[in-house]
């Protein structure tokens, strides 16, 4: 785990402060509204205009890095509990580090640590490990995805049911139960607005529909064919979505053998072709939309 993504953060929003002159350790300089550095009059703080930063979510970055890691294939729910747990004790530390830094930067500066504009940066700092109250455990974080609207939640459809004989400990023998074939649907529309409210996507989308073909007048996907260019759907609503489905199957005990059909699983996958071939062949890509055991499809 590396911090190059706050290092691009830095270079990319608060260029104006960082000087690159000194490679190794970034000189700090306050910036006036013209350009020229100016340094506040240390005696009177309180007459100084601090220029105003905006406001980062931390839970929010937070969330969003920890569920990059949930996704990747291999990783268990034990190994995202521990990187909690881990990130913790580092932001502890980093807060430590920041409060010791202000104090020392008081020092040199003869101001004082009760000073209202220090006792508030300190304050802010170590308040900055609290993010992880409401996300340390798997059910909190499932929560807090549900309540922010980054969790879309299957729902539950019944395909039909069937009679299943199961042993009674009452009874002492086997009865006759009516057992329901459910399978678990992520509903497409919610999935298509929560892509539409991304900015990044809708301008991928726009820019390979209106420069794509111009620029590659060779076939690469689908809208070059001439299926799609004749189709009356896509001539009058070229911007819709065109949809890949595809269902594959898998097994979740493969140790038991390839055949091993009870604990076999399908899922309806979505793919959507208005983005380049460039970003459908990441499986962050490839939507999730349906899941069922295959042995409830057969009967």
């Amino acid at each position: 785990m590396s911090f190059q993504r706050l290092k691009d953060h830095v270079l990319s929003q608060h260029n104006d402060f960082v000087s690159s002159e000194s490679p190794g350790v970034p000189e700090v300089v306050l910036l006036n509204d013209y350009g020229d550095p100016d340094v506040p009059n240390t005696e009177n703080l309180e007459d100084w205009k601090w220029s105003a930063t905006s406001e980062v979510n931390v839970q929010q970055s937070f969330m969003k890095f920890i569920t990059t890691i949930g996704s990747k294939p291999g990783i268990s729910q034990n190994a995202v509990q521990m990187v909690t747990e881990e990130l913790g004790s580092l932001v502890h530390d980093v807060k430590d580090y920041a409060v010791q830094t202000i104090h020392q930067l008081c020092d040199q500066l003869s101001v004082s640590h009760s000073d209202p504009h220090v006792s508030s940066a300190v304050s802010n700092l170590s308040d900055v490990p609290n993010f992880l109250s409401d996300v340390d455990t798997q059910h909190k974080r499932n929560k807090w995805l549900i309540n922010n609207g980054y969790l879309i939640q299957p729902v539950e459809i019944v395909l039909g049911t069937r009679t299943e004989f199961r042993y009674s400990s009452l009874v002492r023998r086997t009865r006759p139960v009516i057992v329901e074939d459910t399978y678990q649907y992520i509903p497409l529309n919610k999935l298509l607005g929560k892509l539409l409210e991304d900015p990044v996507a809708v301008s991928i989308m726009n820019s390979h529909r209106s420069f794509g073909m111009a620029e590659y007048p060779r076939m690469r996907d689908f809208c070059d064919t001439s299926t799609f260019k004749q189709n009356h759907f896509f001539q009058m609503h070229p911007d819709a979505f065109m949809l890949h489905l595809f269902v594959d199957a898998f097994e979740t005990v493969n140790v038991l053998g390839s055949h091993t059909t009870i604990h076999k699983l399908e899922g309806l996958y979505c793919v959507l072709r208005n983005f380049p071939n460039m970003y459908l062949s990441k499986t962050n890509s490839i939507f999730l939309l349906g899941l069922w055991h295959s042995l409830d499809v057969k009967r």
